[in-house]
């Protein structure tokens, strides 16, 4: 069925756990909440005040959160679309929010955010739903961004995407600085792993149910699979080359690919990843 509900451009949509209910957010600052089985509306969730980005569901089926444009995230509960919380704190675009895969032993669950930024933010969310509690990954050293600057102008990696490990013991990005770095969760550790590999921005990381497979996809063309031990120890890498047979003609060549995402079966014995063309401008610039 076609369904008709926003004035605008709709960029992100979820499913509830239950498969009944799907959630759309769209570039008019609305997020609608439809039946799967009628395709009629069941109500509308407003408060962001700039476009919704990305949508999340909690893994117990409770909360849906969102982030938007106007740097906020915002936790709603799905059963009635109230708003539970509004988490500020992000200075730059948010790239995706998302829920971890389970709860934690005293029931409390994790949302992650992360953005161009810099940042990688946990948000707490108590079992009863009543508070939360937040900590903030960085991607650069604070001892080392100067202080003259607000956040919003240092320059710092962005972090353009990310994989949450099953059991929530880490969590891997993909940066603008053509770095994946890993933040160890249960760790006093607040330093990254850093794997170098790439050699441009990383644009899609995903990983395999075990945790001991980590593909990523990049702009140059290439996906890399990361094989580690249960320490995130790097043991084995194997590089797909999209770009094989460009590289003779690289210098006058008017167009060159780029991956956009990588999927890993559940196996982890097979990935799929997509591609697009860039193309270089009159001023020798990649679009």
């Amino acid at each position: 069925a076609r369904v008709m509900g926003h004035f605008c451009a709709v960029y992100c949509l979820v499913f509830d756990k239950t498969g009944r209910l799907f959630m759309t957010g769209s570039d008019d600052k609305l997020i609608k909440v439809w039946d799967s089985r009628t395709c009629s509306l069941v109500r509308t969730l407003r408060g962001h005040v700039s476009d919704i980005v990305d949508l999340s569901v909690s893994c117990d089926n409770r909360f849906l959160a969102s982030a938007g444009n106007d740097l906020d995230v915002r936790i709603w509960w799905l059963h009635n679309g109230v708003p539970a919380f509004v988490l500020p704190g992000h200075q730059q675009v948010i790239a995706n929010v998302r829920f971890s895969w389970a709860m934690h032993a005293d029931l409390s669950q994790s949302l992650y955010s992360w953005g161009h930024d810099g940042t990688l933010r946990e948000w707490k969310i108590s079992s009863d739903g009543s508070s939360f509690s937040s900590r903030v990954f960085l991607t650069s050293d604070p001892q080392l961004l100067p202080d003259s600057h607000p956040p919003h102008e240092r320059k710092v990696p962005e972090i353009l995407c990310a994989t949450i490990q099953r059991w929530g013991s880490w969590v891997a990005v993909g940066c603008s600085d053509r770095m994946i770095r890993i933040y160890l969760l249960n760790s006093k550790i607040s330093r990254p792993i850093r794997w170098n590999g790439h050699m441009d921005r990383v644009e899609y990381i995903t990983s395999s149910a075990s945790g001991n497979l980590i593909v990523s996809g990049s702009r140059d063309g290439t996906v890399r699979i990361w094989r580690t031990d249960k320490l995130l120890t790097l043991v084995d890498q194997r590089i797909l080359n999209l770009r094989q047979g460009e590289e003779q003609h690289s210098s006058r060549s008017v167009e060159r690919v780029k991956v956009n995402m990588v999927s890993l079966s559940s196996d982890g014995s097979k990935v799929v990843s997509s591609q697009s063309l860039e193309k270089k401008r009159k001023d020798n610039k990649w679009l």
